[in-house]
């Protein structure tokens, strides 16, 4: 017997389908992805999480935990971290639990101080310019601006490099 959409939607609005859904969205699966893996449209998955808080919850708060899982590691990166590694000598004897720095990481401080401090930090500066740009054509009527494009239009030939 086929599913209907009214059995398919149970099925994800139940505890399973619950997990499920939370599951994706931790793996970092976008509303659209998720969608797409449960086999229905964008639309119909927007409509069943206003409809249900459960599923709304478990999206949101599975998203969260994944943004936490790599806010987490981009702290470690941009600070360095220690870890530990099996490892073979230059003789050849395995080595259990040798213990290995990462530096920390460039790019990674970077990216946290330009978004924990954008004033302080960000790349984007701003610039303000006061003046005014005076134009030769502000005074001029629409049929004196057509004439000017028109002897425009006929000087590119001249304009263009050789």
């Amino acid at each position: 017997m086929a599913n209907t959409g009214k059995s398919h939607k149970n099925y994800w609005l139940s505890d399973d389908g619950l997990s499920i859904i939370g599951s994706l969205a931790r793996d970092g699966l976008s509303n659209d992805e998720i969608a797409a893996k449960l086999g229905i449209a964008r639309s119909t998955f927007m409509k069943w999480k206003h409809d249900s808080p459960k599923l709304s919850d478990a999206v949101m708060a599975n998203k969260e935990l994944a943004d936490r899982v790599v806010e987490a590691s981009l702290y470690r990166m941009a600070t360095g971290y220690d870890y530990f590694e099996d490892k073979v000598s230059a003789s050849g004897k395995r080595l259990k639990d040798v213990k290995q720095h990462e530096a920390p990481n460039v790019a990674a401080i970077k990216m946290w101080l330009n978004n924990r401090q954008p004033k302080k930090w960000r790349d984007k500066r701003e610039i303000e310019l006061s003046g005014r740009v005076d134009s030769s054509f502000d005074n001029l009527g629409t049929d004196e601006l057509i004439k000017h494009l028109e002897k425009l239009e006929g000087d590119k030939d001249g304009l263009e490099p050789k």
